[in-house]
């Protein structure tokens, strides 16, 4: 059999539409309170890769740190794929010196002050300096910047007892002006984690008659550098209410009395914290009525990452809409402990927007369908979100079966399952989820759950395609979740499960491409291409026009070991092959896409074939060859067949270069159609026949 695709033709037609689409904002509201579980994907850095809007379009809750035009354009790209998608801009509690943005008074000092006892001029690469007691701080690093009369910034490699030297001779961080011996030189204070602070205490000098704080949030709120009305909401991607110990690595001064604030005597820790939280109550309520006048009507959703809880503050709970647990357990003390601050955060708020960013260390770890199962059943605790990253940067982002469950919305809190110490159950409109914080492993029976406030069994697994042996589509009887005691008790290994009220399955879609973890589903290999196919590497896009380089291949971000964002070929180059290979867990009939970019930077920079050929294999037989025009319809997943596909990896798809033009290969899906149930009975042959006049 031969199947040629038929699309419009033009490369100008679907460039032209694809601007279109980044173009329209969204005409439905998003969806502040949708069913569980609820899922996120934040990503710290800015816009990079391909198919970026299409990943994010699949989470709840999507959360990048992109901003200017090429941010916009991605996030009304996202809401026309999926209008509900409620999308979050990233920023940081503070301040970088040198940066003409921040003024220095405000910056928080250390309790350094020296002064020059020579002159210093533009162009020096050393100054001498009455004395350097004090200077040196716990870090190096980035930790290279000094203040010369107030108001001129340098850099240095290096210092002795009198001398600050390796000053650059230009630039920003050169000696910008003459400065005469006796010039004050101060250093802006260090903190871990965060760099340079801006200083929102009641202490700061006014900066243009503002506070500090004030001052702050207007800077981030002008459209010219950070069009917040595009955003639904803001997140930090690091905060503090207040600190411990460990977060300064250099000294204090707030109030220039060349003293350290935290070892002098009637002040320390306790005094800072006391002196910030004072500002940042005042800055967080100015900063959410910005954020109110330019989405009137809305829920405003203010989100901070600060890696843990901070017990016995009411502030978060008061001025923002949620925290995050960045790496789950990674900046946590216990899982029955963070379930507990969740359950806080929940019962806040009418829309809570707890975050557990989860993550697995490397592509081998995908498949630890247990951790996914932990860190899930934890957020479904209370009303978090839970995203699954591969590394521990939170750039690549992973698809499991349990992401495509439906629970729909509690019926009511999570509890502890009697005498199981650690073991929780919460109960849903559509089924329930146990959670083994226990760090032993468990045996939990329907019997024990029946009994419980909510309940509405029997209940099922449902039966998923990445682990059926677990995943299994069977009544719930009783279930062992893994469990480990480990120390300290954050590294305790859990487990969970999630039931549904009814029969189910449930299988994500299967998707095979160039690189793991961007394009390629847990559980499934990437594709393999014989040598005629060359990679081609995506790199450092981040700051290259959103609307004029090739954005259709469908690898997101290049931070995976590769980079590799598609493969291509030429008939020239002999005869060959790429085969995707699913691993198909739930044998039945499939929807087979193909997902293909234009070959190049540009529209024009090659001809792509039109009758690039494709072979179908179900089972080890070939079912289906024919042709995919490649001219068009690129950045898009392309239905090339629907068959029924066994359990296993015996079946794959496999394109040629043998076609007319140059071939890219780079992904292919594979999506489980459940309803599906084709007539394959032949009829019968009909029987008493007459003809009529």
């Amino acid at each position: 059999m031969s199947l040629v695709l038929h699309r419009p033709a033009g490369r100008f037609i679907a460039l032209l539409m694809l601007l279109i689409l980044s173009l329209v904002p969204p005409l439905s509201a998003q969806q502040y309170q949708p069913p569980f579980p609820r899922l996120v994907f934040q990503r710290p850095g800015g816009i990079s890769g391909g198919a970026v809007q299409y990943f994010f379009s699949r989470y709840d809750l999507a959360i990048h740190g992109g901003a200017g035009l090429n941010a916009y354009a991605l996030n009304d790209s996202i809401h026309a794929l999926n209008p509900n998608t409620v999308i979050l801009g990233t920023s940081r509690q503070g301040v970088w010196p040198g940066n003409p943005i921040w003024p220095p008074a405000c910056f928080i000092y250390s309790s350094y002050y020296g002064s020059l006892i020579e002159a210093a001029e533009p162009g020096d690469t050393d100054i001498r300096v009455d004395s350097t007691t004090g200077f040196k701080t716990n870090t190096i690093g980035d930790d290279i910047y000094a203040l010369i009369g107030g108001d001129d910034w340098i850099s240095f490699t290096g210092y002795t007892d009198s001398t600050i030297h390796g000053i650059p001779v230009s630039g920003d961080y050169a000696i910008n002006r003459s400065h005469a011996a006796g010039d004050s030189i101060k250093r802006p204070a260090r903190f871990q984690g965060f760099g340079y602070l801006h200083n929102v205490t009641p202490l700061a000098p006014l900066v243009n008659s503002q506070p500090v704080w004030a001052w702050y949030i207007d800077q981030r709120f002008n459209p010219a550098k950070q069009d917040f009305s595009r955003f639904n909401g803001l997140f930090y991607d690091s905060f503090r209410f207040f600190f411990w110990g460990d977060d300064f690595q250099s000294t204090l001064d707030l109030d220039h009395n060349h003293l350290n604030d935290l070892t002098e005597p009637d002040k320390g820790l306790a005094w800072f914290n006391e002196q910030w939280s004072a500002g940042i109550r005042e800055m967080l309520p100015y900063e959410r009525a910005k954020f109110t006048a330019l989405h009137p009507g809305k829920p405003v959703v203010v989100g901070i990452n600060m890696g843990s809880a901070q017990e016995g503050d009411p502030y978060p709970l008061r001025y923002c809409d949620g925290m995050e647990w960045e790496g789950f357990m990674r900046f946590a003390y216990t899982a029955p402990d963070l379930i507990r601050v969740n359950q806080l955060w929940e019962a806040a708020h009418d829309t809570v927007f707890t975050i557990i960013e989860d993550y697995v260390e490397k592509e081998t770890h995908s498949r630890d369908y247990k951790k996914i199962r932990y860190g899930l059943t934890a957020a479904l605790m209370s009303g978090a979100y839970y995203g699954m990253t591969c590394g521990n940067e939170y750039s690549m982002s992973l698809w499991y079966d349990e992401f495509d469950v439906d629970l729909g919305y509690p019926v009511g809190p999570a509890r502890e399952i009697p005498g199981q110490g650690g073991v929780y159950v919460r109960f849903f409109d559509k089924g329930a989820a146990i959670c083994n914080a226990s760090g032993q492993i468990v045996n939990i029976s329907d019997a024990m759950i029946s009994g419980l406030p909510g309940y509405q069994g029997s209940y099922y697994r449902f039966l998923g395609g990445q682990k059926p042996s677990f995943n299994n589509g069977q009544p719930f009887g009783s279930v062992e979740l893994q469990g480990e005691s480990l120390i300290p008790a954050k590294n305790n290994i859990g487990d969970g499960i999630i039931l549904l009220s009814r029969p189910d399955t449930v299988v994500a879609d299967i998707i095979v491409g160039t690189c793991y973890f961007n394009d390629t589903t847990p559980g499934s290999a990437r594709a393999r291409f014989d040598p005629v196919f060359r990679p081609v590497y995506d790199r450092a896009n981040e700051t290259v026009d959103f609307a004029s380089r090739n954005r259709c291949f469908s690898q997101w971000v290049s931070s995976d070991s590769t980079g590799i964002g598609y493969y291509y070929s030429a008939p020239a180059l002999g005869k060959g092959w790429a085969t995707f290979r699913p691993t198909i867990g739930v044998a039945g009939w499939y929807e087979i896409s193909e997902w293909h970019p234009m070959v190049g930077e540009t529209p024009s920079a090659y001809q792509e074939a039109a009758d690039v050929p494709f072979e179908a294999v179900a089972g080890g037989v070939k079912k289906l060859t024919g042709v995919i025009d490649q001219t068009t319809s690129y950045g898009r997943w392309n239905r090339i067949a629907i068959l029924y596909l066994p359990e296993g990896t015996s079946s794959y798809v496999r394109i040629s270069n043998q076609g007319s033009g140059y071939v890219a290969a780079d992904a292919m899906r594979f999506r489980y159609l459940k309803r599906v149930t084709p007539d394959v009975i032949p009829p019968h042959r009909p029987e008493g026949l007459q003809l009529v006049r």
